[in-house]
């Protein structure tokens, strides 16, 4: 390229920078010619150094002459297309989370009570890193009995009342206490259950960690109506070890 040549370029560049105003694309406009002067050695002409109110409006115009002017779309909030929904929002909607019936941070005498309306199970977690657990002689997925209940004092299925309830350790030994009981095998759905965290006993050793005592009361379906909390039949009480 002629230095005039170079110089026409770089004036063009200049006055279409100044019909963009202060846009990326007019800094990215003045950047080039500004090389491009710097390049041939070219001393910016009077036109390209005026305002925009007084520079050259031909040199503007013949840039974008036969050209659709460019403009820069600012980024707005992104609205999301309505569409069917999927099977993983469905799912998601269909399976809410329910909170689990006891928190680690639980005080002593925290109690929890409510129907059975579900038994599902899942995996377990391995106590140290927290990731699903295998049986190590057959690579099995070590599963757990876990305990939906209503504790709003109805047998609905959904609801902000639902409460997990995992049966393991000391919280598994309870339940089976209070079902052998009865004379029952089992948990069974709709039955009362009565959950209480009542003390702390000592670590087995400096690696574990202090075991929960569990106090629990369990009334089966037959015994107990549904749509108020019925009185407790029996109780027993054990410990917890991790």
């Amino acid at each position: 390229m002629t230095p005039d040549a170079a110089a026409a370029l770089a004036d063009r560049l200049t006055a279409a920078a100044d019909s963009l105003a202060d846009t990326a694309q007019a800094a990215n406009y003045r950047a080039k010619a500004t090389e491009l002067r710097r390049e041939y050695q070219i001393t910016e002409s009077t036109a390209a150094t005026s305002t925009p109110d007084t520079a050259s409006t031909k040199a503007r115009t013949n840039f974008h002459e036969g050209k659709p002017r460019m403009t820069v779309k600012t980024a707005g909030p992104r609205v999301a297309r309505r569409s069917r929904a999927t099977a993983k929002t469905m799912h998601a909607a269909m399976n809410p989370k329910i909170k689990p019936a006891f928190a680690g941070s639980d005080p002593i005498g925290t109690e929890v009570s409510g129907f059975i309306i579900r038994i599902e199970e899942e995996q377990e977690k391995d106590w140290v890193t927290k990731k699903p657990a295998f049986d190590r002689r057959t690579g099995a997925p070590m599963m757990v009995p876990v305990l939906i209940l209503q504790t709003d004092g109805t047998t609905r299925r959904v609801g902000p009342g639902l409460r997990k309830l995992w049966m393991r350790s000391g919280i598994r030994d309870a339940i089976l206490e209070a079902i052998l009981d009865v004379g029952a095998r089992e948990p069974a759905v709709d039955a009362f259950l009565r959950i209480s965290f009542s003390s702390v006993g000592a670590p087995a050793n400096v690696n574990f960690r202090p075991p929960k005592y569990y106090t629990a009361t369990y009334t089966p379906p037959e015994t107990c109506g549904t749509t108020a909390e019925p009185i407790a039949t029996q109780s027993s009480t054990t410990g917890e070890g991790e």
